[in-house]
């Protein structure tokens, strides 16, 4: 498994991921979500070119929390606010995940578990 930025070669297999995951429509032009400055999208994939997920997010500008928000009367945690004062907060607008990689954790299986004994 790789993961690595969105280019336009991924674009037809993210399209057919999103809808597949979220419906018609709902992210049919992942060119837009990375034309700003401040978005970031990655894809995972596996050696062979199989599209495994990807997620599309941004970071807010310094400070720029409260103005996100909808509800900006919501009490912020202290870490959170630091991250939001010093400009290294972000969000995440878009996951999609395909379904035979589902909950599949992202990089290293489990150890097998072993019956416990009495």
């Amino acid at each position: 498994m790789r993961i690595e930025r969105y280019t336009p070669h991924w674009h037809s297999k993210l399209v057919e991921l999103a809808t597949d995951v979220s419906g018609e429509g709902y992210f049919d032009r992942p060119w837009e979500a990375i034309s700003e400055s401040d978005s970031v999208m990655l894809v995972s994939h596996e050696t062979d070119g199989s599209l495994l997920g990807f997620v599309q997010g941004r970071l807010l500008p310094l400070g720029g929390l409260r103005a996100f928000l909808e509800n900006p009367d919501f009490e912020i945690p202290d870490d959170v606010a630091d991250a939001d004062a010093t400009g290294a907060l972000g969000v995440i607008h878009v996951v999609a995940v395909s379904n035979d990689r589902r909950r599949q954790g992202t990089r290293y299986k489990a150890a097998p578990r072993h019956p416990r004994r009495p």
